[in-house]
């Protein structure tokens, strides 16, 4: 025994020269005891010394016991090690048959049998064991893990739970067990056991992914990222913890770290595609536009028909504002997935940007098909024809959006008011709306009461009005169409109410320019003439440019009765012309002889543009006729008036204050020209032509009225009449580039002076080098004069600045193709093809198309 104990302190002391010697001496004292060769076996065996380990165990089972058990299981454990599975079972197999109800033995043929993969024999032997003693921990562990990796959670945490204190070799039991309960819906349960994991085994790096993820699944994750650093630190490689880490700190907004969870990630797994395009996600969000496109071109390097590759670069094409690359990418996504929805949605965006509104109609019309119920589909397609002003048809969509909606959504319902509202049935968009307004449930919704706001100003209801910007302003004082409110209490003419409502927004933000412009409307109103130049002053500072605000200060000054300095107010606006100049001095002059109605005048003036900022039409109609009748004789207000009747269009009450301006002033530049364009805009083309006319007995130095004389001409189909108006603005005015381009056009296309067209076009195209039109005209006369290389630059430079043209595209795909270039000539054909299907040329572009050779 001293002999025996003294080996066994010797290999603690690693000592093992020494403890070979106690065990030889040992075997040497008892030589037909199997003790001492099991020591000394066992000994070798950890020492790799596999021949001497060998020998041994056969000494024992050949001379001294051969149903030795310990050696058995030595011998099997060698075999084992040594990669001879079969043998290693087949050896405990056999005494087996000798000992049958030998714990050990069914242990480890149980064990042997489930590192094999053989679970139906592991579970037999393990029952056997536990069937001759409940305790037999290694059955009990080989029992349990069947049940875990067949997915039997319960069955395998009846097991697992048996472990009251399992040894090292078994200590993720509680792992197990932790994941059991989390896969039986018990998250508490599995935590605890995860934890007492993690407590008992720190080292054992699983748990902390495992709890790491649970806590995801929970909602925790900055526990999570917690959990993984910890985890990390022990196993920096670990994929599963590298994930969550990834995963969690997207979840918990800290974009950065996420990122570099995934670069992580990508150097470790430089082909797995998931890794690559989470990481690109995350770049395009913070703008590294070139890594991002990078990382997606290495996607298709490895799968050319990754969808959501294409799709990340046609964004990130979006952000570099290449929306043409992006069109190419949305429509490569639908190419390889006719079927991808977000594909023809993405492509459906991409066309309303650059209004190519046709095509975005066809691609939401293709994804309602694929998806009849698709709210956003119909959402889009509302919006695209709102833009367009089809309002009936955007009431279609809306109400569309509403049928297939799976939930109440306020904002849809608005939508369709907002068509209602545009076509100005102001009625139909209250009754919309009107369930709402009295759910509690919609109280706080700001967007619904701002909207019921200017509903209820366009009803002229302002007691109603009120109620609801006050309600928004409640809400939330930070929302800036509420402030609206101050032009609601202007309009009822509670000036101070709506000077403190101004004030209250200037707090929030001092550079609120339209707050600046109504707080200096109401203090004039109330006579606070200097505090109203102060917060105009405050606004110029702010739009130095914009020539109304001198206007106002110049209504200001009069108001105030300071004459001298309306005038240099008057003075600061260089870029006037005379006829505004003469009204306003008239207004000067008038102010100077009616100071009580000269105040009102003006701030009628100032008013009524105020009201159509805010698009209140009627009310800035209605200051602008009582400023009319105030003062006849001036015509500001008429001019207002004109304006605001063209733009509804309201072409009877135009024409009727057109004829009023003219008649108080028989030589107004702008009654008469403006005039001009109300007929033209009604086709009425002879009499727009004479009307143009008088404007130039009065202004024939004007090169621009021979401008709009010659569009006029070319427009009515009077190709001689237009050219010689051309031809004398070119004359008045030789740096006009429009008037060149359209003079050269019409030399070309009615084949008169090529010589002088193409001269034209070039003046034009020098003068203004950005304007892709004129590089076309430039580009097309060069093409047909045959010089076919230098058209080829002019049309690639236009269709840079006009890429959505289709005619500029089949300008460009001729030239391509007489340069016998058929490649760029498909591409480009197939562009202008797919732009629009109903442009002049596109016959001839179809037909150009069809004779490229494939």
């Amino acid at each position: 025994k001293a002999i025996d104990f003294r080996g066994w302190m010797n290999i603690q002391l690693k000592n093992y020269e020494a403890a070979i010697k106690d065990y030889e001496q040992y075997i040497s004292v008892l030589p037909s005891k199997p003790q001492g060769y099991l020591s000394l076996a066992r000994l070798y065996l950890g020492l790799k010394n596999e021949e001497k380990t060998e020998e041994l165990c056969k000494k024992i089972l050949n001379e001294i016991d051969k149903n030795n058990v310990e050696a058995t299981l030595t011998l099997s454990l060698l075999k084992e090690l040594q990669g001879n599975a079969e043998e290693s079972l087949q050896i405990v197999v056999t005494a087996l048959e000798k000992n049958q109800n030998d714990i050990l033995l069914l242990n480890r043929i149980s064990e042997l049998y489930f590192r094999k993969g053989d679970l139906d024999n592991a579970m037999v032997y393990a029952q056997k064991a536990l069937d001759l003693n409940s305790k037999a921990t290694t059955a009990r562990y080989v029992k349990g893990n069947v049940h875990f990796i067949r997915q039997e959670y319960e069955k395998a945490a009846i097991e697992f739970e048996n472990f009251y204190n399992p040894p090292p070799n078994y200590g993720d039991v509680f792992y197990k067990l932790g994941i059991c309960y989390l896969e039986m819906n018990k998250p508490q349960q599995g935590i605890n056991e995860l934890k007492k994991m993690i407590e008992r085994y720190p080292q054992y790096s699983p748990a902390y992914f495992t709890l790491a993820f649970t806590y995801m699944r929970e909602g925790w994750a900055e526990e999570a990222i917690k959990l993984c650093e910890q985890g990390l630190e022990l196993s920096p490689n670990n994929i599963k913890g590298l994930e969550i880490m990834a995963k969690a700190n997207i979840a918990n907004k800290n974009f950065m770290q996420a990122e570099a969870a995934f670069e992580k990630l990508v150097a470790l797994r430089p082909k797995n595609v998931a890794d690559i395009l989470s990481l690109a996600s995350l770049l395009i969000n913070r703008g590294e536009l070139v890594r991002c496109q990078e990382l997606c071109e290495r996607v298709l390097e490895i799968n050319p028909k990754n969808i959501n590759a294409h799709s990340i670069i046609g964004f990130c094409n979006i952000q570099q504002g290449n929306i043409d690359q992006a069109i190419d990418k949305f429509k490569t996504v639908v190419e390889i997935d006719p079927l991808n929805i977000n594909g023809h949605l993405n492509l459906a965006k991409m066309y309303s940007s650059v209004q190519r509104f046709h095509e975005a109609e066809q691609a939401l019309l293709k994804v309602i098909d694929l998806k009849p119920n698709s709210e956003e589909a119909y959402k889009e397609l509302g919006n695209l024809y709102f833009v367009q002003k089809k309002y009936d048809h955007a009431i279609d969509a809306y109400s569309k959006v509403l049928e297939t909606a799976v939930s109440e959504d306020i904002a849809s319902y608005i939508a369709l008011a907002s068509a209602y509202f545009a076509k100005e049935d102001y009625a139909k968009a209250l009754s919309i709306l009107g369930p709402f307004v009295y759910n509690p449930k919609y109280d706080d919704n700001t967007q619904l009461h701002s909207f019921l706001a200017s509903l209820y100003m366009k009803e002229n209801n302002i007691p109603e009005a009120e109620k609801h910007y006050k309600k928004v302003l409640d809400v939330n004082p930070r929302f800036r169409p509420a402030y609206d409110l101050g032009l609601v209490y202007t309009e009822q003419g509670k000036v101070e109410e709506s000077i403190e409502i101004y004030k209250q927004a200037l707090k929030l933000n001092p550079n609120l320019s339209d707050m600046l412009l109504y707080l200096s409307i109401a203090q004039q109103q109330n006579e606070e003439f200097d505090d109203a130049i102060d917060s105009l002053n405050k606004l110029i500072a702010l739009q130095p440019q914009n020539n109304s605000l001198y206007f106002m200060k110049v209504n200001i000054y009069a108001a105030k009765g300071d004459f001298e300095k309306a005038q240099q107010a008057l003075d600061e606006l260089a870029t006037i012309n005379d006829e505004l100049r003469n009204a306003y001095l008239e207004v000067l002059s008038y102010c100077k002889n009616n100071s009580f109605k000269g105040k009102k005048f003006t701030l009628l003036l100032n008013q009524m543009k105020i009201f159509r900022v805010r698009g209140w039409r009627d009310q800035a109609l209605k200051l602008a006729q009582d400023a009319s009748e105030l003062y006849p004789d001036n015509i500001l207000p008429l001019m207002f008036m004109a304006d605001l009747y063209s733009s509804i269009p309201d072409y009877e009450n135009a024409h009727k204050v057109f004829k009023q301006i003219i008649a108080v002033k028989p030589n107004s530049f702008f009654g008469i020209t403006r005039l001009s364009r109300l007929y033209a805009a009604q086709q009425k083309y002879e009499l727009s032509i004479e009307t143009l006319n008088q404007a130039i007995e009065y202004y024939p130095q004007d090169g621009y009225l021979y401008l709009d004389l010659g569009v006029l001409h070319e427009t009515a189909g009077q190709s001689e009449q237009a050219m010689k108006a051309y031809e004398k603005a070119v004359e008045v005015t030789p740096d006009s580039s429009r008037a060149l381009n359209n003079l050269a056009w019409l030399y070309s296309e009615n084949n008169i002076n090529p010589d002088k067209a193409e001269e034209y076009a070039k003046r034009a195209a020098v003068i203004e080098p950005q304007n892709g039109a004129i590089a076309d005209t430039y580009g097309w006369i060069l093409f047909n004069q045959g010089k076919y290389e230098e058209a080829k630059i002019e049309l690639e430079r236009a269709s840079k600045f006009l890429p959505s043209n289709p005619t500029v595209a089949f300008h460009l795909g001729k030239a391509y193709y007489q340069l016998s270039d058929m490649e760029n000539a498909r591409i480009i054909l197939e562009k202008s093809l797919s732009i629009s299907q109903d442009f002049p040329e596109a016959k001839e572009a179809q037909e150009l198309y069809d004779k490229l050779p494939l």
